[in-house]
């Protein structure tokens, strides 16, 4: 049986922003990769104006999130790998379950701390992973957490319980919000550099081009997704060549 791979991705896109070219390489090579999407659903209905704002960035209405979906489809079978959306809203979608509140109405919130009735999403994350796995993972991969968007911030502690029951974790650093950073030495981790092909570059530059509605706001035109990324990717290495990099818990 092909060793199997799971990468965990808040949203429909950031796998592939993140780790695209990884994807690709251990899917040629016949590993059977699985893209999880934990925050995949949108809300039907009355939206806060912070949500339609959003819908307007995407160019998209109250069916953005199936939009969404098809394009996350579309990119991972590029890339080899197998598409299971979760059933969580993205942040502005999502109200308090009693008081029925938008949890997050601003940047300044969303980016900010994950709002007290959510307190259990990563074990409900965690729990809802080890469900689908239909075989032990060689390894599972989860963002880090860097720009503190909340739904980073909620995978992110689902992979410390994963790791904590047992999984083998990796966690990567999420692009856009690692280019925006300086390069720093984590203590207790250990920095694993992945080497990607050119080939699968390639592959992973088609697969964002995938993600339409997302590449206005991302990149501001098409032709900066390979000019872009490819800088980041170079950045990475150190040495020119193609790379992502993972971090493993010391």
């Amino acid at each position: 049986m092909p060793a199997l791979h799971v990468f965990l991705s808040p949203h429909l896109d950031d796998a592939v922003l993140s780790c695209g070219g990884t994807i690709a390489r251990l899917s040629s090579e016949g590993h059977r990769v699985l893209v999880v999407t934990v925050f995949a659903q949108g809300k039907r209905g009355a939206l806060s104006p912070f949500a339609r704002r959003h819908l307007r960035i995407w160019d998209a209405q109250e069916d953005a999130m199936r939009l969404r979906q098809q394009e996350d489809r579309e990119a991972l079978a590029l890339l080899g790998a197998e598409a299971w959306h979760g059933q969580y809203a993205d942040a502005p979608f999502r109200r308090h379950p009693v008081d029925g509140r938008w949890l997050y109405t601003s940047d300044k919130t969303l980016f900010g701390l994950p709002d007290p009735s959510e307190g259990d999403f990563p074990h409900r994350i965690a729990g809802e992973v080890s469900t689908i796995l239909v075989q032990p993972p060689k390894f599972i991969y989860v963002p880090l957490g860097l720009g503190r968007h909340v739904d980073h911030v909620h995978v992110a502690a689902a992979g410390h319980i994963l790791a904590r029951a047992g999984y083998p974790v990796l966690w990567y650093e999420e692009y856009p919000y690692a280019a925006q950073m300086q390069r720093r030495s984590r203590p207790g981790w250990h920095a694993l550099i992945s080497r990607v092909r050119e080939q699968d570059v390639e592959r992973k530059m088609q697969a964002i081009l995938r993600y339409r509605s997302q590449i206005p706001s991302l990149f501001g035109h098409p032709k900066e997704v390979a000019r872009r990324v490819g800088d980041y990717m170079r950045s990475v290495s150190g040495y020119g060549y193609y790379a992502e990099r993972f971090w493993q818990r010391t």
